[in-house]
Parts: structure tokens; C-alpha cells; sequence
């Protein structure tokens, strides 16, 4: 594998959200020139198109700043397994490093702390150990903001729905007013009306849009963090796990 092909490997999480993010933005340009987006905006005087928009804009940015955490923790992970296969000389240095306090370590090494630190504490073989209950709280920290993620996408579907509501409540507000039938108070009605139906439409198509175009985002999101749990675990047990049980075999012959 040449050196473009492994760097396209590494990032490639991110790759995807920026090759997503930039058909949405070359699609918004597309709506903009064409006036759609201004149409929208103007005719909806209940301003939830606005909120769903800012809300959007801001969850699409956390998901391209997560994306490019994932990818960069997927490197990490990745790189250990290299130094790993074959050595325990960097065994011997994660154990080492263990007994220290590591908050800025990334996702892989803070795994194999713990892991290390539950080692000495229990006084097990390695292997023997047990990780379900590491894996489970560090799954819980590769995953933490996606929950917010998925709320932020529901959001989105429940806005729409207030929109809707707002522009029936227009609608039926014009046609409760109404005391006389004549053809000037009927195009008056009409008028009101369409702008009721427009703010219902226009609304709930924003709403509707920017839920699924979210949930595609963060189920990225969630397959990164799924890779990159399977490349933990597996560097855990096939890499680590061997060759600290190497430099526990070396330390005992020379003792």
C-alpha cells in the first residue's frame, strides 16, 4: 500500500463527512441561486425554518469535529498495533506509563492503562482477564455526544411538526375571522390562507430534510465509533495482551 492510499485508509471517516458535506453545500448553492431557499424564508413568518437551519448548521459542524476525532483516534489505534506486533519493549513502556495519571492519552492507550492498572490491582494473568465492563465504559466515552446527536435529529422532525401545526393555526385564525361573504373577503381569505398552507409545507419539508440528512450524519458517526471499538478490542487482545505476557516471561527469567 502506497503512501496516498494509506493516508486515504487513515482519514477515511473524515473523508466521507467532508465528501457529504461538500455535495451539501454544492445542493444549498444549487437552492440559493435558484431562489428556493429565499422563497422559503421570506414566506415563513413563523421563523422555525430559521431555528431548524442554525440548529442544522451547528450539529453538522459537531459531526465533522467528531468525525475527525474518530479518525484521528482510528490512527492512534492503528499505529499501536504496528508497534505492538512483535515488541515488548512498548508493552514494557505502557505498563510503566500506567501507574501514572493519563487524561489526554488518546481512546487505545487509556484502554491498555486501565487495562494494565486492573492487571496489578487484581493480580491476574493476562490471560485470564476479563475487558466487558473496560469496554463497556469506553464505549461510553467513544459514543459520548451521539445521544445528543440522535436528540438533536428527532428535533429536528418535531419542529417540522410545529410548523405545521403554526400554519393550520394561521389557516383557521383567517377563516374564523370571516363575517361576510363577498369576492374581495374570499381573495383575502385565500391570500391568508395559502400563506397558512405554505408556512405548514415549507416547514415540515425543513424539519423532514434536515432530520434524515442528520441521521445519515451520525449513523457515520456511529459506524466510525463501532470501528474503532473492534480496533481497540482487537488491539487489546491480539497485540497488547502477548506481549506484556512476552515481557512478564522476560522479567521473570532475569529474576
Amino acid at each position: 500500500m502506497n503512501r496516498d492510499s494509506l493516508l486515504v485508509e487513515q482519514k477515511r471517516l473524515f473523508l466521507q463527512w467532508l465528501v457529504f458535506f461538500g455535495l451539501l453545500v454544492f445542493v444549498l448553492y444549487l437552492a440559493w441561486r435558484e431562489e428556493v431557499i429565499q422563497i422559503i424564508w421570506e414566506t415563513d413568518i413563523s421563523h422555525v425554518t430559521r431555528v431548524i437551519a442554525v440548529v442544522f448548521v451547528v450539529a453538522t459542524l459537531h459531526v465533522g469535529y467528531r468525525a475527525y476525532q474518530l479518525a484521528r483516534e482510528m490512527d492512534e489505534a492503528r499505529r499501536l498495533c504496528h508497534e505492538l506486533d512483535g515488541s515488548a519493549d512498548v508493552a514494557r513502556e505502557i505498563v510503566g506509563v500506567a501507574t501514572e495519571e493519563i487524561s489526554n492519552a488518546c481512546y487505545a492507550r487509556r484502554h491498555l492503562y486501565a487495562l494494565c492498572r486492573k492487571l496489578a490491582v487484581a493480580d491476574l494473568d493476562a490471560s485470564e482477564v476479563e475487558q466487558s465492563h473496560l469496554l463497556g465504559v469506553l464505549e461510553k466515552r467513544i459514543r459520548a455526544g451521539h445521544d445528543m446527536g440522535w436528540f438533536v435529529t428527532d428535533l429536528m422532525l418535531k419542529l417540522g411538526l410545529l410548523g405545521t401545526v403554526i400554519g393550520f393555526i394561521l389557516m383557521l385564525g383567517a377563516v374564523s375571522s370571516v363575517e361576510d361573504f363577498d369576492i374581495a373577503i374570499m381573495q383575502n381569505l385565500l391570500t391568508t390562507m395559502s400563506e397558512g398552507m405554505r408556512v405548514a409545507l415549507f416547514t415540515t419539508l425543513s424539519g423532514l430534510l434536515a432530520g434524515v440528512l442528520l441521521g445519515f450524519q451520525y449513523h457515520l458517526l456511529d459506524r466510525g465509533a463501532n470501528e474503532l471499538l473492534v480496533l481497540i478490542t482487537e488491539l487489546s487482545e491480539v497485540y497488547f495482551l502477548p506481549a506484556f505476557l512476552s515481557a512478564s516471561s522476560e522479567c521473570e527469567s532475569l529474576q
